[in-house]
């Protein structure tokens, strides 16, 4: 026995099985590559009431663990000596797998378990009326026992082949309760309360409010874990401070503008430039704020910033128009065959709209009080900036009463930003060609 116990030092066993192929004699190179032809046999035939689907194991979440296999096949028959010399004796090695839960449910919510009422977790949302976290309730519903899915797995990997899988909807609760979700509701709305405002000057120039904390919260659920996650996002915080913060604290840069006649070499000034600040240390900012929101511990550190600069625009040509298309809700200014500036507007209200068709410019005024009925609907609007009348009382102008562009909110004029509308004002002439259309 000596002779032959060395033999099989390193071999399977006389009477082993691997996945129905005898592998008596084979060495460890040699169990793997059995395992591994074994394993691409596999077909996985999922049936339940509202559909059916075949796979291979990878796809819905099964992973065949080819080398295990052909280890428990090299050990088979050795525990003691009776199994070692009982050469008539079969052990059938089956193919190992593990399963990955998650994954094997979303392939049956997608490919075969469509038509069932799944269970719905527990979760928590922002209510921005209360600025308050709420729980929202989970849902039972049906589901799968995996031991349905385990028991064909275990039975089809003795000899590989289609191993049919058939799932009955069985009563199922959700893997995150309630109490997961209660317990990450207290997490974030702490962090609501956190208090976090920066100072300039000793001036507090700006807070954060409950619901911009909430913008820059992740709420995670961790099915694996029957819990829900609440973490801050620092990449979100930093796109926060770069624009939320800085555009409230820092001014804006605005180009500046202007047009030269080719021919005279007159120049036109559109729009005087405007240099722009932005934050020192925003890096740094962004990292105290999430620290803060971590530790919940107040901060109200104190902002600078510094000067920048502005780019100026000059475009050469004659032949000045503008177009106002109403669909798209912008306003473009054109320069012979160009475009050269482009704007967001609000045209007239369904009930007034701003009228489509060819007009020329024919007044201009600085600051005035518009007034007048449309529809039986009278306005009164004092003090309004950089007025290009081109229709009847229809008129480029600024609206400093709503940041809404983009949108029709006017009596069917076409409402601008204040500097917007000026630089119109300043390209206009009287006489000059304004399109408007769909």
């Amino acid at each position: 026995m000596g002779g032959v116990g060395a033999f099989y030092h390193t071999r399977a066993l006389p009477g082993v099985q691997l996945a129905g192929v005898p592998v008596a004699n084979s060495s460890m190179s040699t169990l793997e590559r059995v395992a591994k032809q074994r394993a691409e046999a596999v077909t996985l035939a999922f049936t339940a009431k509202d559909g059916h689907s075949t796979a291979k194991p990878s796809t819905a979440g099964i992973t065949i663990d080819v080398h295990k296999t052909a280890q428990l096949a090299a050990a088979a028959k050795r525990e003691t000596l009776l199994d070692r010399v009982a050469f008539w004796r079969i052990e059938n090695i089956p193919l190992q797998y593990k399963m990955n839960k998650i994954a094997l449910q979303a392939y049956l919510e997608k490919n075969v378990i469509k038509g069932w009422k799944l269970p719905k977790d527990a979760d928590i949302k922002f209510n921005p009326q209360t600025k308050q976290y709420e729980v929202i309730a989970p849902v039972a519903g049906e589901g799968v026992h995996m031991f349905q899915v385990t028991s064909a797995l275990d039975k089809g990997m003795e000899r590989p082949g289609t191993i049919t899988i058939s799932i009955q909807p069985t009563p199922t609760n959700a893997i995150i309760g309630k109490a997961a979700a209660e317990k990450a509701q207290a997490t974030a709305n702490m962090l609501l309360k956190s208090d976090i405002k920066m100072m300039q000057n000793g001036r507090r120039v700006f807070y954060l409010e409950p619901q911009e904390i909430d913008t820059l919260i992740d709420i995670i659920p961790l099915p694996e874990k029957s819990a829900i996650e609440v973490r801050i996002n620092p990449e979100r915080v930093q796109a926060f401070v770069d624009t939320d913060i800085t555009n409230t604290i820092a001014r804006a840069s605005r180009d500046g503008v202007a047009l030269v006649n080719p021919t005279t070499g007159e120049k036109l000034v559109l729009q005087q430039g405007q240099p722009g600040q932005k934050l020192t240390a925003s890096k740094q900012l962004a990292a105290q704020i999430t620290e803060a929101l971590k530790t919940g511990k107040p901060i109200a550190p104190e902002i600078t910033v510094e000067e920048g600069g502005y780019s100026e625009k000059v475009f050469t040509g004659v032949n000045r128009w503008a177009e106002v298309n109403l669909t798209q809700q912008m306003a473009y200014m054109h320069l012979d065959d160009q475009v050269i500036q482009s704007f967001q507007i609000s045209s007239g209200r369904a009930a007034t709209p701003s009228d489509p068709g060819e007009w020329k410019v024919y007044l201009k005024r600085a600051l005035h009080t518009m007034r007048g009925t449309i529809n039986g609907e009278s306005y009164v609007v004092p003090n309004v900036p950089w007025i290009t009348y081109f229709n009847d009382g229809e008129a480029f102008h600024g609206a400093y009463w709503h940041n809404n562009f983009g949108t029709p909110m006017s009596h069917g004029c076409i409402n601008m930003t204040l500097p917007d509308a000026q630089m119109m004002y300043n390209f206009s002439y009287i006489g000059m060609r304004v399109s408007v259309h769909y």
